[in-house]
């Protein structure tokens, strides 16, 4: 067992560690001086003579194996662009997958991509995609565990595949006005190129590509023959225009209503020099993005949402690399909307009360300079949010559920060698009138050995609040340290991290639980060759031991032991267990500061397996059943997503899930000073279909549908002891047959329809219709058809929209003028 060396002795050691450098292939780039057409087709003389990128060999079931498909890339540029022809052989075209997805989405489909970085950081790169059908797709890549890809990044740019006799072809021309890179007579840039055969799974790379190895974008090879070239003026203005049409029905109180809504906007993104960009959105409409997957949360805890907006989701790794910024905090719910909803005298009228605060304007700023010291500035300012009453006596009054709001966030991210990095973030929220005010301050770093096989990670973060009056309560830290081994087949890694009991990054971030600090250690078994039955094998064991900082406590300890790999037939399959072998002291179901509920010893038990998704017919399966220390509680999970291709341009998805947690325990409410927990049944539904159809890469039709429900039915009552025990409690809730009126019944009924057309590049049209019913009561209904009669008794709202948006590029206007 290797011996773990002391901390500053591990620090020296991997910063100075000796290894041989990555081989990389050459690749000469041509210039031209002739107009090449984009139509997949490589006719063009200019072709002929221009060096090419291949013998390419597989990356990821079968490593340093040359690819059964023989591959050749050719690399040409002018002064505006580059441009790729890619031949991409196979001995059987007639077997080429080339099913049709949106923008983005591989589906099934055979690929070719490219892979850059300018800057030569082996971190910061990018990617365009090409698939079989000719779909596009393109992301930026950033740093943690294995390179990340962010596939929210859009650019414009150009493209055309076609099928041959020999296999099929793509052909790109990206602008430099998509690529940043640095001002230089002489460009050497890190590239790749990586093509998968999906019928097969053959995953091959031009630059080899070791899995062992941390990180991709830095096992790329060098291309070399640009010269002379410059930054282009990167300025473009993307005007949108929108309409509303809402409609909403509540046929219990026989109440309708409808309205119409006009919104015009634009989008500007500014070249400021070779690497920095300046982003804005000017009054943006975000009214057309998907609906939330609402669900029942009897937790402590907030829940999260996914990101939706594209202005949030689009090139903002920067602003998260330090975990600070959940986008969605701008234009939320106002702080005060349910005071409004929940506070207003019964006999009173609510006559407006904006859920959601509006956006007037975000801007961000990010770029990196020739030293690789990425900035990024983040800035949105929110509008007032008011509330109008009218009471009994028609006397109405406003309320300030929201206030003007500015939020900001900067950041400074130094790469340095190895795939290392040292980034500081801050964030900042203003708020007018009484309104808190809020900010955080952090530094994160990872430092890598040559061979990017060990690694030391960690980082502090300092929040404060300002509400007015200064206490200690307003300030909090956070901190944490993790080294080990990140490369190889045998990896490990032991660290802290520490979440101080005043610690709060809530107003821009997402924290959902702080006074913890957790010690853990975790090792993990690759294999990245054949063995056995299968391509590749995965082990992993985690151990974690957590207290309570605030009282000091000990609060849980945890085992978890994870398998997965995936068989010689591309079926993926893993089995896990999860214990928590001794009783674990929960602060935080209470909801009390320094009362505890005695949380009984479990064992968690699951797995699941997922088939080729390059069959017509594929699926995912996943099961666990979770046993606890007590009689009749268990929770038993299940659910189950088939998909099926109908043809090139319709993928049927859907999926199905239950989860049944008989005798739960948890928090009810307040009795006085008594904690009241109950004892409950559980029970969650879940359904969603999916039809997508894409007759052609410009266009794509969406319909999802989904229905969630859940509720949680009481069957006894405690009082919450001083030693965490269940006491028998004179709270009763129960009508006369036995109906609890804290039983809890909720429903989310959505259906998402969306039509997009690429009628240009950077240019669309999308027409969207939005259904939403949320229904929450106590009355718990029979069966699942007595639900869903209560779902189309509950109120429902229809919105209708069309959205216009026009991409207007300053060089090709002057271009055209």
């Amino acid at each position: 067992m290797r011996k773990f060396l002391p901390l500053f002795y591990f620090l020296t050691f991997i910063l100075s560690a000796n290894a041989q450098d990555i081989q990389r292939k050459q690749l000469i780039a041509s210039r031209i001086t002739s107009n090449i057409h984009i139509d997949g087709i490589l006719n063009e003389p200019e072709w002929a003579d221009v060096a090419e990128a291949t013998d390419f060999t597989q990356f990821q079931f079968v490593y340093g194996k040359p690819s059964a498909y023989a591959t050749s890339i050719k690399v040409m540029y002018d002064n505006t662009a580059i441009y790729i022809g890619a031949t991409m052989y196979d001995p059987h075209p007639d077997s080429i997958q080339k099913d049709l997805a949106a923008r983005d989405e591989f589906g099934s489909a055979d690929f070719i991509g490219i892979i850059m970085d300018p800057y030569q950081e082996g971190v910061n790169g990018i990617e365009f995609f090409v698939t079989a059908s000719g779909v596009q797709a393109e992301a930026k890549t950033y740093p943690n565990s294995d390179n990340g890809e962010d596939f929210t990044w859009d650019a414009v740019w150009v493209s055309a595949a076609k099928i041959t006799e020999k296999g099929w072809v793509a052909e790109l021309k990206i602008p430099f006005s998509a690529i940043r890179f640095p001002n230089k007579d002489e460009q050497s840039w890190y590239i790749n190129f990586v093509r998968e055969v999906k019928r097969n799974r053959d995953k091959s790379a031009w630059n080899a590509i070791d899995p062992q190895v941390q990180g991709f974008v830095n096992q790329s090879g060098i291309l070399t023959g640009i010269n002379n070239i410059k930054a282009p003026v990167r300025l473009s203005l993307s005007p949108y225009f929108s309409t509303y049409y809402d409609v909403f029905n509540d046929k219990a109180n026989d109440v309708s209503a409808e309205s119409w809504s006009f919104n015009g906007g634009a989008d500007l993104k500014y070249g400021l020099n070779d690497a920095f960009t300046l982003d804005m959105t000017l009054i943006p409409d975000f009214g057309q993005v998907q609906s939330d997957n609402q669900i029942l949360n009897l937790t402590p805890f907030e829940t999260y949402f996914v990101e939706q907006r594209q202005f949030f989701t689009e090139g903002t790794e920067l602003f998260n690399k330090a975990g600070l910024f959940y986008s969605r905090r701008v234009g939320a719910t106002p702080v005060g909307y349910y005071d409004v909803l929940y506070g207003t005298d019964p006999s009173a009228e609510i006559i407006s009360n904006p859920s959601q605060a509006r956006l007037l304007n975000a801007a961000k700023l990010s770029g990196r300079t020739t030293g690789g010291l990425g900035i990024g500035v983040f800035n949105a300012i929110e509008g007032e949010t008011v509330a109008v009453v009218k009471d009994s006596a028609g006397v109405e009054s406003t309320t300030i559920t929201g206030p003007r709001s500015n939020y900001n966030v900067l950041v400074f991210d130094q790469s340095l060698k190895n795939n290392s990095f040292i980034t500081f973030t801050n964030t900042n929220v203003l708020r007018e009138n009484a309104f808190n005010d809020a900010n955080v301050t952090a530094v994160n770093f990872s430092f890598n050995d040559k061979p990017n096989v060990w690694a030391i990670e960690g980082g502090g973060a300092y929040s404060q609040k300002y509400t007015g009056v200064e206490t200690a309560a307003n300030n909090g830290i956070y901190h944490y340290l993790s080294a080990g081994k990140s490369g190889g087949k045998r990896r490990f890694a032991v660290g802290y991290e520490y979440t101080g009991a005043t610690y709060d990054n809530n107003d821009l971030g997402f924290l959902p639980i702080n006074n913890l600090l957790n010690f853990f250690a975790n090792t993990s078994y690759h294999t990245y060759e054949p063995l056995w039955h299968l391509n590749q094998l995965n082990l992993t064991v985690d151990v974690n031991y957590t207290r309570i900082i605030n009282p000091d406590a000990f609060h849980n300890f945890s085992i978890n032991l994870d398998a997965w790999g995936n068989f010689r037939n591309f079926i993926f399959m893993g089995l896990w267990m999860y214990t928590e072998p001794v009783i674990t002291y929960d602060y935080f179901e209470p909801r009390s500061p320094g009362r505890y509920y005695t949380y009984p010893i479990n064992y968690n038990f699951g797995g699941w397996i997922s088939s080729d998704y390059s069959k017509r017919f594929a699926f995912d399966l996943s099961s666990n059943l979770r046993l606890f220390g007590e009689e009749g509680r268990y929770r038993h999970n299940i659910d189950f997503s088939p998909r099926f291709r109908v043809n090139d341009k319709i993928l049927l998805t859907a999926y199905g899930g239950r989860f049944f947690w008989p005798n739960d325990v948890g928090f009810v409410n307040y009795d006085g000073d008594s904690i009241i927990l109950g004892k409950r049944d559980n029970v969650t539904f879940e359904g969603l279909v999916q039809a997508n159809y894409t007759p052609n890469v410009k266009m794509s039709f969406g319909l999802r549908l989904r229905h969630y429900w859940s509720f949680a039915e009481y069957s006894a009552f405690y009082n919450l002891g001083d030693d965490g025990s269940l006491l028998p409690t004179t709270y009763n809730s129960f009508d006369a047959v036995g109906n609890s009126f804290d039983d809890v019944n909720f429903n989310a009924f959505n259906v998402d329809f969306v039509y997009t057309w690429f009628f240009a590049p950077g240019s669309e049209l999308n027409i969207v219709w939005k259904n939403s019913i949320y229904q929450f009561g106590t009355y718990l209904p029979e069966n699942y058809l007595d639900d869903i009669d209560q779902v189309f008794d509950a109120p429902v709202g229809n919105n209708f929209s069309i959205k216009l948006l026009y991409y207007l590029d300053y060089l090709y206007l002057k271009k055209k003028q």
